[in-house]
């Protein structure tokens, strides 16, 4: 599906946005945030978002200065049809559809849809006994499961294909998916087998029986800064191997960071979930959109994710690594982020984290500054050396 926007008046008029498939830009005149040329000195910084979760399109006002209006009315979200005009500062856009129809089935809220993660009460994978669910997503439910040839113990996540998607989609992304078997390393999950059954995708990935690191720092607090180091210092060392193959895991975070305990306060660190966010949000599977999958992904989601939702490099990993080092170092995220999920995107855009020693004093300045310096707005200037760091 092909969305078009095109300025009928204003300072770009005759100028287009031009976007294909699921995707995801902002307009505004902030030179970080438009596919916009910066011209009209009414938009806010950064003004409006639009979704394209086919067969849906929706534009979300970024609580902006000026409002953003559909149609002649003024709107916080709206999903958009093939010839509505949209109006922001002096600049007003044509929308039109190329490809498959878009649909207005989203309605005034924002939120996710046709996404289901429901657990299943009868979930049936051919070759796999499931023993009890250990968690839920934006992505599906994962279960502790035995696959039956050998016994061994797996995580079985299983995801059910939005409405909107066909069965091309569904096994698009199981093959894309199943690439990641390429991936091995000790700290990566190990991506085991894949497939369909019954309508639903399975993922048989490495059982790890410890908990996720926001498991961890609910249960027991902030992490001693040794600890908190040596855990980033393995999520480093498998995010560098994977970038080295040219893969991009566009969701670190607590979550999907797993630790093993071990003797005197070690952790042994497997990194979940690596490539199937990308796989998943830019297949039609998903039916999700970006303001429909919040809770804590904001906290640590890069700026260019919300700028260039396809297209994102190993810098954005970079952020997301050190937005976790903060937490495992805290129990904090980077930001005191609003309720409301659009306020949340903006903080992610414009509002510099709060400062890691003025949550926890005892964070070397060293540590201090490589944490802030692989948080900074702009990918090119970050990093995150930590070898030099005491551990």
């Amino acid at each position: 599906m092909r969305v078009t926007l095109t300025v009928l008046s204003g300072p770009n008029v005759g100028h287009a946005v031009v976007s294909e498939g699921h995707d995801a830009f902002i307009v505004g005149r902030s030179r970080w945030t438009s596919r916009l040329p910066h011209k009209d000195g009414y938009l806010s910084r950064h003004h409006f978002l639009v979704e394209i979760s086919p067969p849906q399109c929706r534009v979300v006002d970024l609580d902006s200065r000026n409002g953003t209006f559909v149609n002649g009315k003024r709107v916080t979200t709206a999903d958009l049809i093939d010839g509505d005009v949209v109006k922001a500062g002096r600049t007003a856009f044509r929308v039109s559809v190329g490809g498959a129809p878009v649909t207005a089935t989203g309605g005034p809220g924002i939120g996710p849809t046709t996404i289901h993660v429901e657990a299943d009460a009868d979930v049936a994978v051919p070759g796999y006994r499931v023993v009890s669910e250990l968690g839920r997503g934006g992505m599906g439910v994962v279960y502790e499961a035995v696959r039956e040839a050998d016994g061994r113990v797996v995580a079985l996540k299983t995801i059910r294909p939005s409405g909107g998607a066909d069965r091309a989609a569904a096994e698009r992304f199981t093959r894309e998916a199943a690439i990641l078997r390429r991936l091995d390393h000790p700290n990566v999950v190990k991506f085991h087998d894949g497939g369909e059954a019954a309508g639903v995708l399975w993922f048989a990935m490495e059982y790890v029986p410890g908990p996720d690191a926001g498991r961890w720092v609910g249960a027991n607090g902030p992490m001693p800064v040794p600890a908190a180091v040596e855990v980033t210092r393995a999520v480093l060392d498998g995010l560098g191997y994977a970038h080295r193959l040219g893969y991009v895991h566009r969701d670190i975070k607590p979550a999907n960071v797993f630790l093993v305990p071990g003797p005197g306060g070690t952790f042994a660190v497997k990194v979940g979930d690596f490539g199937l966010a990308r796989a998943y949000d830019a297949s039609l599977v998903s039916g999700l959109t970006l303001t429909g999958d919040v809770g804590g992904t904001p906290a640590f989601m890069a700026p260019e994710q919300l700028l260039d939702f396809r297209n994102v490099g190993p810098q954005a990993d970079l952020y997301s690594t050190a937005a976790t080092l903060y937490y495992l170092l805290t129990g904090h995220f980077i930001f005191d982020l609003p309720a409301h999920t659009v306020g949340a995107y903006v903080f992610v855009l414009d509002e510099p984290p709060v400062p890691i020693r003025s949550r926890r004093p005892d964070v070397p300045e060293a540590l201090a500054e490589a944490i802030h310096r692989a948080l900074d707005k702009n990918p090119a200037r970050r990093s995150l050396a930590l070898d030099a760091l005491a551990p």
